[in-house]
């Protein structure tokens, strides 16, 4: 007799055989599938409602989303200090941010894997610790050379737990709350442009770099203790064959939701093994998917990076390294009044996008908000390009970064629910490390050619921006009613 059935968090179909038996056939109450055998983890998560268990997640997810962007920040903030205490080049400086967010893509793309082998907490975990021991190791660097390693570790380490942290956002509630984790990871990671520029003003003269470096990740030490305290991924679990974990993790956080689950609760659980190697996101079944939010999120992270750097610097024609004048204490200040005015003004607009965009996406699903931020996103990389006035240029390139935002939150939603849970970390690291090495390329054409051919980059976001735009056409699949069992 061959039993089919459909795997409730993986979307494909699994065949077993068993030998036929005619002189007692199953009684009508008797289990013939794994479909009848335990309840489905939503239904759970749906008793365990809604409370402290997923506030927690999300506060962790928080943490890290604001680590992932004070990393990005941090360096373009204190590059004019450096640039000051060790007289560093231009190529030295796009040699830093270059090689900080290549060890980022190269981790993410390498290591996704490993958050669907061992499970997301593990890698968060273990990445936060070494993290911590860069972030020391980087402040403490009385050397150019020191310093690059450390950031080059940070990298890889920022890479490796933002891809889980994306997991445990949309893994750690109902299906349909999934949006609610990654706008909260996205909505952190934008305030911490601004965080980091307060600090900067507040601390950065007078305690020095090496201890603004310091003050500037301490959130890591609230994230690992969240991470380590909270249990792993329901559903990760549940795929991975761990039923008794999973009925552990969920009647955990059914007691921090003040909630009481039956003693005798069975989970429908099932074993599917990792999905092999990165090659897999290649296959016929995802070979679409992958390629255009590959290239997608390629476009969009080298013009929201290229714009995070271009921003601070574009006006601040005083930096050392930039300025005649020999520097001074005062010419290697990072940021002004004016300047933190500004980006509080910008960050606030790009958090009411992210919260906009989330009722949109709820409402009408994600592919008319992405296709409708990319082709506005071409509009205003326009403006900037032709535009003459200063002040003009940063306002439109503001609501260009703005708009790249909105774009790289669609697509944090839209990856997650398009891989499987037992492909899905793998999924993330790859795709996310696409991203980064546009990063890569973003950031280094700022500090490469910033100053000696503005209008070089400006034609690159612009070429980048169209690209994208058309890619949203190539990926025309509406993710928005997908449970995540079924995906």
């Amino acid at each position: 007799m061959i039993t089919t059935s459909t795997c409730p968090d993986y979307g494909s179909l699994t065949t077993s055989t068993s030998p036929p038996t005619p002189t007692t056939p199953p009684s009508p109450t008797t289990p013939t599938s794994p479909e009848d055998e335990g309840v489905d983890l939503d239904q759970v998560y749906e008793e365990v409602g809604l409370g402290p268990a997923q506030y927690w997640a999300w506060a962790a997810v928080a943490l890290v989303g604001y680590i992932d962007y004070a990393q990005l920040t941090l360096l373009s903030v204190i590059m004019p200090t450096l640039r000051c205490e060790w007289d560093l080049t231009a190529e030295f400086e796009a040699g830093i941010a270059g090689a900080m967010y290549g060890s980022y893509a190269a981790a993410a793309m390498c290591l996704g894997k490993v958050g669907d082998v061992y499970g997301r907490r593990l890698v968060v975990s273990v990445s936060l610790v070494i993290l911590i021991v860069a972030t020391v190791g980087g402040a403490a660097s009385h050397s150019k050379g020191l310093f690059l390693f450390f950031q080059i570790i940070a990298g890889a380490c920022v890479g490796i737990n933002w891809t889980a942290t994306i997991c445990y956002a949309t893994e750690f509630a109902e299906s349909k709350r999934r949006t609610t984790g990654v706008a909260i990871s996205n909505l952190a990671a934008i305030s911490a442009m601004v965080i980091v520029g307060a600090v900067a003003l507040a601390v950065l003269n007078s305690l020095g770099r090496r201890w603004f470096e310091i003050i500037i990740c301490l959130p890591v030490l609230p994230a690992l203790g969240i991470v380590i305290w909270l249990p792993d991924s329901p559903r990760y679990l549940c795929v991975s064959g761990k039923k008794e974990e999973a009925v552990k993790a969920v009647r955990f956080m059914a007691r921090l939701n003040k909630k009481t689950l039956s003693e005798d609760l069975e989970l429908r659980c099932y074993e599917d093994e990792p999905l092999g190697s990165c090659w897999v996101l290649f296959s016929k079944e995802y070979l679409r998917s992958t390629a255009s939010l590959s290239l997608l999120f390629f476009c969009t992270v080298f013009i929201g990076f290229g714009l995070i750097v271009y921003l601070p610097l574009m006006f601040r024609t005083d930096y050392c390294g930039f300025s005649k004048a020999a520097p001074t204490h005062e010419t290697c200040s990072l940021l002004t009044q004016q300047d933190l005015l500004q980006m509080t003004a910008g960050v606030s607009l790009s958090l009411l996008a992210v919260v906009g965009t989330t009722f949109a996406a709820n409402a009408i699903g994600r592919l008319n908000p992405l296709r409708l931020a990319s082709g506005l996103q071409i509009i205003a990389v326009g403006f900037v390009f032709v535009c003459m006035d200063e002040m003009f240029k940063v306002i439109v390139a503001a609501c260009a970064a703005t708009l790249n935002i909105i774009i790289s939150y669609m697509l944090w939603i839209i990856i997650p629910e398009s891989y499987p849970t037992n492909l899905r970390s793998t999924a993330i690291g790859f795709i996310n490390g696409w991203a980064r090495i546009g990063g890569v390329f973003g950031t280094g054409s700022v500090y490469f050619w910033l100053y000696s051919q503005p209008t070089v980059i400006l034609g690159m976001f612009m070429g980048a921006s169209v690209l994208g735009f058309l890619t949203c056409f190539v990926f025309n699949q509406e993710t928005k009613d997908v449970v995540m069992r079924d995906t």
